[in-house]
């Protein structure tokens, strides 16, 4: 949650807190911003009078001051209409156009941005003339190379009735922090790597018994080499079975080293025997002929 000098901006919807992503703060410049997605103020007790002035889509909406005692959930996400009416902001659609009006009309626009200005100020006099911006939440139009990723702006809701509250004309002093939130889909953002991807799916397990083992290399790659490798196999079945089995085996070794060693006991190692063929042996005085 983006914090400073004690003094926390966050941003809500439907009364849940949305969260910031990639929070950078800036000491020299006093500023503090964070992508993501009403506005409350959170302060502990500061020792002069101060303001928090909210701007959305670089437009100002309204303006709120403190004493110097301890801030506490204080709501200033609203659009001051006049003195007696309020219009909460709310998140709404922008069409993106193809229109090189739009794009030479507006080239510094600052759509896609909440901006919560804090700082001391001195009341200089009572004014009865509202701050907000005559021309807020009326953009709803955005050329389609303006910014990348801009899928919504800020809008208002209807219109309520509030109690008559004092107004100052402000006389400002020092600045003490500027929030910025930069608000995107959030597809968008995790695309850019600002936001965690999301979870991946678990891979379903597959039974090696399957009656259908090409559907289920379907439904996972890897169950496939998971069936040909030994290793990985599992063998299901009675544990009696297999103790018997297994005795079996053990039974017919003992018995191929028992013929073993009778075979030595006998005649030593076996020897094979060789067959000699007897030579032809020639009558004695016997001439033959070689021509």
């Amino acid at each position: 949650m983006p914090t400073y000098d004690n003094i926390t901006i966050k941003i809500q919807i439907s009364g849940e807190d949305v969260p910031e992503y990639f929070v950078e703060t800036d000491q020299t410049a006093k500023t503090i911003s964070c992508w993501e997605f009403s506005v409350i103020v959170n302060a502990e007790k500061r020792s002069r009078t101060w303001a928090a002035e909210f701007k959305a889509d670089g437009h100002s909406a309204f303006c709120r001051a403190f004493t110097g005692g301890p801030t506490i959930n204080k709501d200033i996400g609203w659009f001051d209409e006049s003195l007696h009416t309020r219009r909460r902001l709310m998140f709404s659609e922008i069409h993106l156009v193809d229109d090189d009006n739009l794009l030479q009309a507006s080239p510094e626009t600052r759509i896609g941005e909440i901006q919560v200005r804090c700082c001391y100020f001195e009341a200089m006099g009572e004014d009865n003339a509202h701050i907000s911006s005559s021309s807020f939440g009326t953009t709803e139009k955005l050329h389609e190379k303006a910014k990348k990723g801009i899928s919504q702006r800020v809008g208002l809701g209807k219109s309520e009735q509030v109690a008559v509250s004092w107004r100052y004309i402000p006389k400002w002093q020092e600045d003490i922090v500027t929030f910025l939130f930069r608000y995107r889909p959030l597809g968008w953002l995790q695309a850019q790597g600002i936001a965690p991807p999301p979870p991946k799916a678990p891979t379903p397990a597959v039974e090696l018994g399957s009656t259908k083992p090409e559907t289920a290399h379907k439904r996972d790659p890897e169950a496939k080499v998971k069936k040909e490798d030994p290793e990985n196999l599992e063998i299901s079945g009675d544990e009696d079975e297999d103790d018997q089995e297994l005795e079996r085996l053990l039974t017919q070794v003992e018995e191929v080293r028992a013929r073993k060693r009778r075979r030595k006991q006998q005649g030593g190692p076996s020897q094979k025997k060789v067959k000699r063929e007897e030579l032809p042996r020639g009558f004695h005085g016997e001439v033959i002929d070689l021509t």
